[in-house]
């Protein structure tokens, strides 16, 4: 991939979705196909086993596990975008607080959540910024909650059924449609402080390429 930009993780994930619809969409067929054969028998199922159990292997034994095999880049670099869009916020408002308070206020101000960290910065320097009923906070709320359950995640069994979305991946935020809002989430927020601030927003958000390095040269 000489002189082209690789796609980010984000991308990677949305590219690989597609796939996902498309093996529900072969379940859903099978689904009707086995109703239609169900309520040809008059709903005896036993009498129509010879004709509903090679539906039944297609689904479990084949398309299950492509199923499962899609879903493994999109859980993966979805996973990544909301760890590391949060990590980002983070180190912001870090690094915001660190140039504008200073002596037992940092040191308290250090061990906030993340959440009350970006809601009472701007007051403690004399703004209202952020109203935690509106957006973007209701979004970047959302975001620190997956991010939490990402990063402390506790294992639990739970009833798979076949050809369908598993429920966790919506509690955690893995699905297409709450992933792509992630990083637009977390330009908002930051945009937002700047604005509310008075200033511009940093080039490495605006500018793309941006440089990762800011140098300060003094002069003697």
């Amino acid at each position: 991939m000489s002189g082209e930009a690789r796609p980010t993780g984000l991308q990677r994930g949305l590219e690989a979705w597609p796939e996902i619809t498309s093996t529900l969409a072969k379940f859903d067929k099978l689904r009707a196909q086995e109703q239609r054969i169900i309520e040809k028998y008059d709903g005896d199922e036993l009498a129509a086993y010879s004709e509903l159990e090679p539906i039944g292997i297609a689904m479990v034994d084949h398309m299950q596990p492509d199923l499962e095999a899609a879903f493994k880049p999109c859980l993966r670099e979805f996973a990544a975008t909301h760890i590391l869009c949060a990590a980002s916020l983070e180190s912001h408002i870090n690094a915001r607080a660190h140039g504008m308070l200073r002596g037992q206020v940092l040191d308290h101000f250090d061990k906030l959540s993340l959440e009350a960290k970006w809601l009472f910065l701007p007051r403690l320097t004399g703004h209202t910024i952020f109203d935690p009923g509106a957006e973007p906070f209701q979004s970047f709320s959302q975001l620190t909650k997956r991010r939490n359950l990402l990063v402390h995640f506790k294992p639990r069994r739970t009833e798979l059924e076949i050809g369908k979305i598993p429920e966790f991946v919506g509690k955690l935020g893995l699905t297409r449609k709450t992933a792509e809002a992630v990083i637009p989430t977390t330009k908002a927020m930051i945009e937002e402080l700047c604005r509310g601030l008075g200033e511009s927003a940093p080039e490495w958000l605006t500018k793309t390429p941006f440089d990762y390095f800011e140098f300060q040269i003094e002069l003697r």
